[in-house]
């Protein structure tokens, strides 16, 4: 039987953001014990002697510094390893087989890793490459301590990790893959946010008003009480003799049944999480914050004065945890009530009951401290931090249990899709659905393109301290993802047949009456326009759009001539399509030579699919002879590895 104290991990954030002591522990007794199934985890079978092996790994992991949110990613990966186990022994069972889960960490490499590595594969959720990065970690720092004189014989290092990253694969082959949410979607979505939250605003003011109100307004105020509570479909009945109104939204010695039916009555009074879930989605939207640093927001230190304009604008601020605690800092109007600053407060003034209700647990305990003994007082004050911590978050809210709780990590979004989902809105032919990737990624690249395409100014607005950190944000494809299919869509238009690179009249006239053209640049398309060394026909070659060249210099020639990316300026005639026939047999090359990952990894794959949907435009004699003649023309290219020296250069 395992002492309780040797299942428990203990450690200490890299940092502190302002929330108490970064120090933490976490219980693993369910790796040795089991548990049972409840509503949100799946029964688990305890494996005493495995749980030996993962806790040394675990415990010398936790030696470094590590937030508590990662280990408890990590050990929620480790975790899947047991559900694996039982998966695999209930199957062996059933067919009469003679499967046989390890015991010692020697027993993990070969066939039982590789079998996991085939369920991990099967499991469909994406999460394949944090848990085999995560397994092995653990599982390889166990091997070192346990059997450092046999385990490279036994296989350890476990092998490399097959699966690739999520957050660095991307490939966008097609347009329903460019993670930016389009403006006109991304107004349509706050709208619905911002609704949402009035009528919250509306209803929790109504509750309080009408405790002390007098008799006529009560009656109005009760009479919209009503109204909400019809469209919640939430009990109105008996609310006011809740014991929030007097004890503080705690229910100390209450039966669970009890509780629920007073925390109904609560959430009249105070915020249930559903009711930040929109506030929070709207900040993130307003501002390109990531989760984290939006939730790591301190109620006592969120914001200051503008320096030059403290009446109109306000500084936001948070720290960050995962970049040492650097502070996040964005501005906001303070009177638009839409915007930043007006939600938070907003947020805070929701939130003041169940701060006040902290404050008064807090009070109770330093009251208990006294008299105690030295063992009794350390766990009084733990619990008093933990509290002080948590009273010092922003999105605090009342849980179905009558707990006082937080947005965290665990945070889901299901009741923000179904407002958005309620209102039909659609993103790339899809339901929206929210998620920090698709906020900060359109984020980032609205402040790259309204910027004038600035690096600088777009790494203020992210946040980032260096220049390679917003390439991750800033997706050049996913930029150019924009310009082609506004390319296709433009040429689609004003093309009724491929011809030799002249337009016809009529449709000149439409493209200068509809601001597509300039006067000047319609009579250069008439006479032929010019032709770039790719055979594109460009109509202006001193002016090309900002997001295709970046660095062009007024008045100068285009040096970039990247037409195909799909400058406005650009038209697709016949004399480019040996060129595109060219290049398009170089990018099959590339597919059939490279390996699958460098591949999907690449540019190529959306090059080729746009490449291709050009040569389409083309009557069939004239994309046969475009690739008779590339094919006698074109040497086939050689793809190569970039060399060590030269990714250090990139910096990747």
């Amino acid at each position: 039987m395992l002492d309780p104290q040797q299942l428990i991990v203990r450690g200490c954030a890299n940092v502190d953001t302002g929330h108490g002591i970064g120090e933490w522990q976490v219980s693993c007794e369910h790796l040795a014990y089991g548990r049972d199934g409840t509503s949100t985890t799946s029964p688990l079978t305890g494996r005493p002697d495995l749980a030996v092996v993962a806790l040394a790994g675990l415990k010398r992991i936790a030696e470094r510094k590590l937030a508590r949110g990662s280990f408890a990613t990590m050990l929620q990966d480790l975790t899947a390893f047991w559900r694996f186990l039982d998966e695999m022994e209930d199957v062996s069972e059933a067919g009469g087989g003679a499967f046989r889960s390890p015991q010692t960490v020697l027993d993990i490499p070969g066939t039982i890793w590789t079998l996991f590595k085939d369920w991990m594969s099967a499991q469909g959720d994406g999460r394949a490459h944090y848990r085999y990065f995560h397994c092995k970690r653990v599982f390889d720092e166990a091997a070192e301590i346990m059997a450092p004189g046999v385990s490279t014989q036994s296989g350890y290092p476990l092998p490399p990790n097959p699966f690739p990253n999520p957050q660095k694969v991307k490939a966008r082959v097609g347009a329903e893959q460019d993670e930016t949410i389009e403006p006109e979607v991304m107004h349509r979505a706050a709208k619905v946010l911002f609704k949402h939250i009035e009528e919250t605003d509306r209803r929790l003011k109504d509750a309080w008003r009408s405790v002390d109100a007098p008799a006529d307004e009560r009656a109005r105020v009760l009479k919209r009480l009503a109204e909400s509570a019809e469209n919640l479909d939430w009990n109105l009945e008996g609310w006011e003799c809740s014991p929030a109104l007097r004890g503080g939204m705690t229910f100390p010695c209450l039966p669970a049944s009890r509780v629920r039916v007073h925390v109904n009555h609560a959430w009249w009074l105070v915020p249930a999480q559903t009711d930040l879930l929109p506030v929070f989605c709207l900040f993130l939207l307003r501002t390109g914050w990531n989760t984290s640093t939006a939730m790591d927001m301190q109620a006592e230190h969120w914001s200051r004065p503008h320096p030059t304009r403290p009446q109109q604008v306000v500084e936001l601020q948070s720290a960050k945890a995962r970049a040492r605690g650097a502070v996040q800092k964005t501005y906001s109007l303070k009177h638009k009530p839409e915007h930043p600053y007006q939600l938070i407060c907003r947020v805070l003034e929701w939130t003041r009951p169940l701060r006040d209700a902290l404050q008064r647990q807090i009070d109770s305990l330093q009251i208990e401290s006294q008299g105690k003994g030295l063992v009794d007082i350390k766990a009084i004050e733990a619990e008093m931090s933990a509290l002080r911590g948590l009273k010092n978050r922003v999105w605090l809210f009342l849980t179905k249990d009558g707990r006082i709780s937080c947005l965290g990590k665990d945070t889901r979004y299901a009741y923000v899709n179904d407002l958005f989902r309620e209102d039909g809105i659609v993103h790339q032919g899809r339901q929206l659905e929210f998620n920090q990737a698709l906020t900060r990624n359109s984020w980032g690249i609205f402040a790259y393109e309204s910027s004038g395409y600035n690096l600088l100014v777009t790494q203020l607005a992210l946040g980032h301290k260096d220049l390679s950190s917003i390439l991750h944000y800033i997706n050049q494809k996913a930029i150019r993802n924009r310009h082609r299919r506004q390319f296709f869509d433009f040429q689609t238009h004003v093309f009724n047949e491929v011809g030799i690179g002249r337009l016809n009249p009529h449709i000149l006239r439409q493209l200068v009456q509809n601001g597509r053209l300039t006067s000047t640049e319609a009579e250069t398309l008439g006479k032929g326009g010019f032709r770039t060394r790719q055979g594109v026909t460009c109509v202006n070659p001193y002016a090309p759009d900002k997001g295709i060249a970046p660095s062009h210099e007024e008045g100068k020639l285009c040096q970039s001539q990247a037409c195909l990316m799909g400058c406005s300026k650009a038209f697709v005639t016949y004399d480019c399509l040996e060129y595109v026939a060219e290049r398009i047999l170089h990018l099959r090359h590339y597919r059939d030579l490279m390996p699958l990952q460098a591949w999907v990894t690449s540019d190529y794959p959306h090059d080729l699919e746009f490449l291709e949907q050009i040569m389409d435009m083309f009557a069939e004699t004239n994309r046969r002879a475009a690739f008779e003649r590339a094919q006698r023309k074109a040497a086939p290219p050689i793809y190569t590895l970039p060399s060590a020296a030269t990714l250090n250069r990139a910096g990747a």
